[in-house]
């Protein structure tokens, strides 16, 4: 039992802003925080294939939602 990669994964920085930082961890500031830019998500790509107004309305909702993947 345990080994590497067992345990709580660590909180978000975010998290830990707003409850003071109370495990007084290095924390990026805020104005750091800031300066972080997101994705561009202004251009949707087309399907690779037809899709049904359903699929279509799914399709256009994932990529507008701005959903980062590999982060999951």
């Amino acid at each position: 039992m345990g080994g590497k990669g067992s345990g709580r994964k660590p909180k978000p920085v975010e998290q830990h802003l707003r409850l003071g930082n109370p495990s007084k961890k290095k924390l990026p500031t805020k104005q750091e925080l800031a300066e972080i830019v997101g994705l561009p998500t202004a251009v949707i790509p087309e399907p690779h294939r037809p899709l049904g107004q359903t699929g279509r309305g799914l399709w256009e909702q994932v990529w507008s939602s701005n959903i980062v993947w590999p982060s999951i």
